[in-house]
């Protein structure tokens, strides 16, 4: 029996990549028998991605389990009694942290089960360089239980991409290569699973009402601080109306237009964030440079799925992704400011705009070729 477990978002986080993960394992598995443990809230909110693929999540069995509270003792407590509960031969944590993986290290040693951990941002923050205070406590730092982990023969961890492996070996381990095959082995790279085509609908080129999104939490990490400083500096002594371009914040409790009043207390409903990107012409990525050099943007995915011609700055994971996959994009070149790209865009020609399309086409299309539970 395999045990899937998200056991660190209670709400829509993470949705699209559990549905699309769920899906493609239980295909993978048909005869398997599976069980998914999270929340009320975020088992609805995977169903809604895959009520429309042959029912597959009706052949997991959902048990509803309360989110353990950032402790190492509670995320042990949970481990252990969810493995006494069911006895799987595997467990999939579908995200971790710091003590999820301190519980997971211990729990390994104790039980005869094959453990594998899909870790998101997580691996990026605690790459950092490490303070004075940090180096004291190490036993308190992602880096010492992720090597803890791999230490178990059935415990691996799960990448989204080839740089991400190669980058997770030169910040955790000091090198790139890995010194030992067997170590580099357990470190899986499985791609963003994603089911394409899940509410697209296609909008037409236009030079007037120019829709930008940025979508989801508004963070410095993710260049949101740069676009807002831009933003205000550009317009300050500019009527809004006079201008071609609207700028949107697609996430973080609403969909809202510049100047971002941000009420991040209330919830975004999935089916409204997805019909938002479905209005954008343009979808804008400002990550700085020293970004996303250990994990995925599972927002940019969304972009192509909508096929939203892409604005993005050359950070590691989007030039690397999107150059490997033939998707051109409009380069947003973050010390030269915002007002460079928007004379780009005031330049784009409907067939330019078809091209930009035409690329996402062909890379969904793919992705659907390749996988089976995008049919």
């Amino acid at each position: 029996m395999i045990l899937y477990i998200e056991p660190c978002c209670p709400g829509s986080e993470h949705t699209t990549f559990n549905a699309g993960y769920l899906t493609e394992s239980l295909l993978e598995h048909p005869n398997k028998e599976a069980v998914f443990c999270c929340s009320v809230e975020h088992y609805t909110a995977i169903k809604g991605y895959c009520e429309d693929k042959g029912k597959s999540l009706e052949k997991i069995r959902h048990e509803t389990v309360a989110i353990p509270k950032n402790s190492f003792f509670q995320c042990l407590v949970f481990y252990i009694m969810i493995i006494r509960k069911y006895k799987p031969e595997k467990v999939v944590s579908l995200s971790s942290d710091t003590f999820h993986f301190s519980a997971l290290s211990i729990v390994s040693w104790l039980y005869e089960v094959e453990i594998c951990v899909v870790i998101h941002s997580a691996l990026e923050h605690q790459a950092r360089e490490l303070k004075l205070k940090d180096k004291i406590l190490f036993f308190r730092r992602l880096p010492f239980w992720i090597r803890c982990f791999l230490r178990g023969k059935r415990n691996f961890l799960y990448v989204i991409s080839e740089n991400i492996k190669r980058n997770f070996f030169k910040y955790y381990y000091n090198d790139e290569r890995v010194k030992t095959l067997e170590l580099w082995k357990r470190v899986e790279v499985i791609g963003h699973p994603y089911i394409y085509d899940k509410y697209y609908v296609g909008k037409e080129w236009s030079s007037e009402n120019i829709k930008i999104g940025f979508l989801g939490v508004p963070s410095t990490d993710k260049g949101f601080d740069w676009l807002s400083n831009e933003l205000d500096n550009l317009y300050k002594n500019k009527d809004l109306k006079d201008d071609v371009f609207e700028f949107y914040l697609i996430g973080s409790g609403g969909v809202y237009l510049f100047p971002f009043e941000v009420d991040d207390k209330k919830f975004l409903p999935n089916e409204v964030f997805l019909d938002a990107i479905n209005k954008m012409d343009y979808i804008i990525y400002p990550f700085p440079k020293e970004s996303y050099f250990l994990r995925a943007s599972g927002s940019m995915y969304e972009a192509l799925n909508f096929r939203k011609p892409i604005i993005a700055s050359d950070s590691e994971f989007i030039s690397s992704f999107l150059s490997d996959n033939g998707v051109d994009y409009i380069r947003l070149d973050l010390n030269g400011g915002l007002e460079g790209v928007l004379e780009k865009l005031r330049n784009v020609t409907r067939d330019d705009y078809v091209h930009f399309v035409n690329c996402m086409d062909k890379f969904v299309k793919k992705q659907k070729n390749f996988s089976s539970f995008n049919d």
